[in-house]
Parts: structure tokens; sequence; C-alpha cells
């Protein structure tokens, strides 16, 4: 049996479909809340690794609404499940949630001050900079894997922060509330979508220009293989043209928006609806 049967065989019973796969999903970032406890890069790393066979084939399948919708949902239910042990297991989570209590302490200092590099973009701009190319770096590399490891690993502190900040809201429900439609900036969001794209973008140029220098030597085999697997045989980089773009208008947008309406309404509303000592 060569190893292109082989990678056909596992690739064929491995979930892709989209239920199947954050169910999967799901289940293995539980396991993962358990295995942190041996080390917190477990936590991202076994979400990221259930998740990633779907996520590649849609991109390999040129299914990239698909892809992004995956991702899109992934991220949902994973923020979910950090929020909640956050939240009912604080002082479990700030052990294995990897930067979780800097980031934490650098938030509530901004919220009971309004100082910090949340609104300030003469302190955020070159980070988030940095971090956008390291992020398009390792998508491009590693065909979106390591993109999408980085992205949990963002993820998972930003969801421990939110789940202990809903600890500190004021005793009573419309504070509750506030805090929770809060706590997860519309910048952020955007910041989130526009991350997706882009690493979607840069997962299939980085395929596209793998396979077609693959395919000077073993053209025919390749054909073959990508056909019976992948049900494509060819490569439109003009496809990802639009995602490329309206991914980029939306962290642009997360770079305005954080810089003018963090600490005009973010930070008044949750410093208002907290109680942090």
């Amino acid at each position: 049996m060569n190893i292109l049967s082989i990678i056909a065989r596992i690739w064929r019973i491995w979930p892709k479909g989209f239920t199947a796969s954050l169910i999967y999903s799901s289940i293995f970032t539980c396991l993962g809340l358990l295995l942190a406890y041996i080390h917190p890069i477990f936590l991202p790393l076994v979400s990221v690794i259930t998740i990633y066979p779907a996520y590649l084939f849609y991109i390999i399948s040129q299914r990239f609404k698909n892809a992004l919708k995956l991702i899109l949902s992934w991220a949902f239910i994973l923020s979910i499940i950090v929020i909640l042990f956050s939240y009912y297991m604080p002082e479990h989570a700030s052990k294995i949630i990897i930067n979780g209590e800097k980031y934490r302490n650098e938030m509530f200092s901004w919220i009971k001050t309004g100082e910090g590099a949340e609104g300030d973009y003469k302190l955020f701009l070159i980070p988030k900079i940095k971090e956008l190319i390291l992020f398009s770096f390792l998508a491009f590399i590693t065909m979106g894997f390591a993109a999408l490891l980085l992205g949990a690993y963002l993820l998972n502190y930003m969801n421990y922060y939110v789940g202990t900040l809903l600890l500190y809201s004021k005793n009573n429900l419309t504070s509750l509330i506030f805090v929770a439609l809060f706590s997860w900036p519309i910048y952020a969001i955007l910041r989130v979508i526009g991350y997706i794209g882009l690493g979607i973008s840069l997962t299939y140029l980085s395929y596209a220009l793998l396979i077609k220098l693959f395919m000077r030597k073993t053209s025919s085999l390749l054909h073959i293989f990508m056909k019976n697997i992948f049900g494509r045989t060819f490569f439109n980089i003009s496809k990802i043209k639009n995602i490329l773009l309206f991914s980029l208008i939306l962290i642009v947008l997360d770079f305005i928006l954080k810089a003018t309406i963090a600490n005009a309404i973010y930070q008044p509303i949750l410093h208002q609806n907290t109680i942090i000592p």
C-alpha cells in the first residue's frame, strides 16, 4: 500500500462534515481543558487538531464560504467553553490558559482607569501590526495550521478575561447583561472575522503554490490523487481576492474603531457596570 493510498484512506474516514467537525472539536476542546493541566499548550492544540482536517478540506475543494462558516462556528464554540470554564472555575482557568492572567490584569486596569493599550493607538498599533504579520506568516508557511493555533491562543486569553470580568459585574441583571454584551467589543469581533478570512486566503495561496511545485515532477500522479480525494484538479487564485480584500477592510476597521470607541464607549460602560477592586 503506497503512501497516497494511506493518506486517502485516512482522509475518507476522518469527519469532514460541518456538524460532525464541530461536535468533535467541542468534545476534544473539553478534553484539552483536562490535558492542559499537564501543559497549557494542549488546550489550543487539541482544539485545532480536530477542526483542521475539515478546514483544509474546504480550502482545497475551494469551498471558502464553508471554511469561513466552519472556523467562525468553531471560534464561537471555543469561546463559550472557555468563558464558562473561566466563570465557574477561575482559579483553575488562570493556571491553564496561556497569558490569561496577564491580559486580564491589563484589561481590568484599563476598565478602572481608562489608561492602557486597549484604547491608545500609540500603545497598541505596533504590537497589533506585529501580531498580524506573525499570523500571516504562520498561515502561509503551515497551510493555516499554526495560524489557527495562534488564533486559538488569542481567543482563549480574551475569553478568560471575559469570563472573569462577568464575576465582577454589579449585583443586578442589567449590569450582568451590559458586561456580557460589551466585554467582547465589536472591533474585536471584526478582527476575528478578518483574521479568519486572511487565514483562508493565505492557506489557499500556500496550498496552490506548493502543489504547483510538486506538479512539475509528479503531475499525473498528483492529478489522480486530487481528483479522487478532493474533487478538484485546478487552482483559481482569483477566487480569494474578494475574501482577502474583505478581510483587510475588517482588520483596518478594527484598528480605527479600537482607537476611537474603546475609550469613548466601551470603557465607561464596563466601568459603570463592574466593581473591580
